[in-house]
């Protein structure tokens, strides 16, 4: 257990940044530090922050060391795609020319870049180009309306429905 006191000007900066500060994480470790300051024992915090006795003892730590300061830097690492420096060069080939399918998109892509991605990959990274998968339909045929009409008589017609009844054929 890691003794000592918070000062009340840093007290009173984490009564609001344990609230206002845009990270989530930095945000919980505000809050265990409040808790702290509140002379609260490390099992209490747990409970209250839903937090690890680690994560406790790792904030207070960095708390020792560095100040609020320390604590309110989060550097974590964020993946970034091979296809990102390749990024205006894939978005003007695909918007010249859409492709139908995610297995084309992969296939432009490859083409493109030289970069070979799967089709969830692929996925994810045209939707964070913008792009939408498009619900996809039924072409429809060429509409003769003479031979349209000749079948509307000829099959929606009473008169046929019981000549078939008649022969045996069973129409539901």
């Amino acid at each position: 257990m890691i003794n000592f006191t918070i000062p009340p000007e840093d007290q009173k900066k984490l009564a609001k940044l344990r609230y206002q500060h845009p990270s989530r994480i930095v945000r919980r470790r505000f809050t265990i530090l409040h808790f702290k300051a509140l002379k609260r024992p490390h099992g209490e915090i747990e409970k209250l922050a839903d937090v690890s006795s680690t994560m406790i003892t790792t904030v207070l730590r960095l708390y020792s060391e560095k100040g609020l300061q320390g604590v309110a830097e989060f550097d974590h690492f964020i993946r970034v795609s091979d296809l990102e420096m390749h990024r205006e060069s894939i978005l003007h080939q695909l918007q010249e020319i859409p492709p139908a399918t995610a297995k084309e998109a992969a296939a432009t892509i490859q083409k493109l870049t030289g970069i070979q991605r799967g089709v969830s990959q692929t996925k994810v990274f045209l939707h964070k180009l913008g792009f939408k998968p498009r619900k996809t339909a039924a072409v429809p045929a060429k509409a003769n309306i003479a031979v349209q009409e000749e079948f509307k008589k000829k099959f929606w017609s009473q008169s046929w429905r019981k000549q078939k009844k008649g022969k045996g054929d069973y129409l539901g």
